[in-house]
């Protein structure tokens, strides 16, 4: 059976290609993301392979649900037309808790072993990627200035996506999984300049299907300037989302020992910051102390039913 695995990378088209090709070609049999809307899978237990088993999952937890994806991936496979699965994170670290691309990749090549697999990898100018990147994390609630966000990713090189957004290395690793010349690789700025020339290289030349129509259509479009900087004010006003935790800035002092050997952007002010805000903190409660505190740990339905199931299974 024939497989193409859509890997990203994200702020790559991927929305567009997911709604307006993958789930429209008639000689296409999409897996998701992206059925009939843009976060939809055809069935639960594929969401759950390509959002959890692929992107999080524990070695524990993927060894005991290994059985039930591979046959859940049988269940939907067509031998007539062409199998395709697509996930944008696939050889990218969007978040510090995922996955690093070495392992997702491993669990990719074991998964879909029963396929003759092709890749689709759009890759992205640096600077433009990364710009986009923020303006993405600044929609899921990130409160750090543009400033912050790139010390972040260059001083934390060692465990977020800063190796990601070359491509070449993650096209290494699935060639070495999947074969030499598996990997179809289209560059973002030339595909979006030319959207319609793209898809049908893409279709007819690389997959030897039928061409169609498409318009590229903003299925989920980036923010202006204007509208990013406006929501990273509210993001810094409300606190919601991605703050800084998310970027481990809590644990910045404990990392000191790695800015010295990587050559970091990091001076004392910058390393111990988030401690001392921590105790200038600590130190104004005390000096207030009139806040009713009881309700700190009463649980609502969902937080009692969370703690249930923790216990159940740690019992």
């Amino acid at each position: 059976m024939k497989l193409l695995i859509h890997v990203g990378l994200p702020k790559c088209l991927s929305t567009s290609l997911q709604r307006g090709v993958f789930s429209t070609h008639p000689g296409i049999n999409f897996m998701g993301v992206g059925v009939e809307d843009n976060i939809s899978y055809q069935d639960s237990r594929l969401e759950l392979i390509s959002e959890n088993l692929l992107k999080y999952s524990n070695h524990r937890t993927y060894s005991a649900q290994r059985s039930d994806a591979k046959q859940a991936i049988d269940d939907w496979a067509s031998k007539d037309m062409l199998n395709v699965f697509s996930n944008e994170h696939l050889v990218f670290k969007f978040g510090l808790s995922q996955l690093d691309t070495y392992e997702k990749i491993e669990r990719l090549k074991d998964l879909f072993s029963d396929f003759e697999v092709q890749i689709l990898l759009l890759h992205r100018q640096f600077e433009s990627l990364i710009r986009s990147l923020y303006k993405e994390f600044v929609r899921m609630g990130l409160d750090q200035s543009y400033n912050d966000y790139l010390i972040w990713l260059w001083n934390y090189r060692d465990r977020n996506f800063f190796d990601d957004l070359n491509a070449d290395h993650a096209v290494q690793q699935l060639e070495t999984s999947f074969g030499r010349g598996s990997v179809l690789q289209y560059d973002f700025e030339s595909a979006a300049s030319n959207y319609q020339e793209f898809i049908n290289t893409l279709l007819v030349q690389d997959l030897k299907l039928s061409p169609i129509e498409v318009e590229q259509e903003a299925h989920n479009a980036s923010l202006t300037d204007q509208q990013t900087y406006e929501l990273l004010q509210l993001n810094k006003a409300e606190g919601r989302g991605l703050s800084a935790q998310g970027f481990e800035e809590f644990e910045r002092h404990r990392n000191r020992e790695w800015f010295e050997a990587c050559n970091a952007v990091a001076s004392n002010d910058y390393v111990f910051e988030p401690v001392v805000k921590k105790r200038e903190s600590i130190e104004r409660i005390r000096l207030t102390n009139d806040l009713d505190s009881s309700d700190l740990f009463s649980l609502n339905s969902d937080g009692e039913q969370a703690l249930n199931r923790i216990l159940e299974e740690l019992n």
